[in-house]
């Protein structure tokens, strides 16, 4: 004697079973297998311009600053080198031919925190012209 289960009651059995339990997926490969993954290239690190006052021609040593990088990206970042630039003195007659600027030595290796600043010395700025005595110089930065 053979039994049939109505057609109606096995869905529902089966919708039942179904809502119950988790679902999982399986792949199989074989042989060679792809994949691809989306990769955000990093936003520029950026150091503002910044003021540094000098001091009088001749001064051995020149007047220190400090470029402040940051680093938008949320994850670290290297810097490799940081180049000072004249932007504008304080005084109207004074270019960039009347001071000395030096930048760091490159190659720095640095890391900057993700969403972080660092601090990078090694800036100076010295006067070369009796002019521009005790004025005050904007620096550009550029990281690499």
């Amino acid at each position: 004697m053979r039994r049939t289960i109505p057609v109606a009651l096995a869905a529902s059995v089966a919708v039942a079973l179904l809502s119950t339990q988790p679902a999982f997926a399986y792949a199989r490969t074989s042989g060679t297998a792809a994949m691809s993954q989306h990769v955000v290239a990093g936003r520029p690190l950026t150091a503002p311009n910044s003021p540094v006052t000098v001091g009088s021609k001749g001064d051995p040593t020149g007047a220190p600053a400090t470029a402040t990088v940051t680093n938008p990206d949320g994850f670290h970042r290297w810097v490799h080198s940081l180049t000072a630039a004249f932007v504008s003195s304080s005084k109207s007659n004074c270019t960039a031919a009347d001071y000395q600027i030096s930048s760091p030595t490159s190659p720095l290796h640095l890391t900057v925190a993700g969403n972080g600043t660092l601090s990078v010395p090694g800036v100076t700025v010295a006067v070369t012209s009796t002019n521009c005595n005790k004025s005050t110089v904007t620096l550009s930065y550029t990281v690499g």
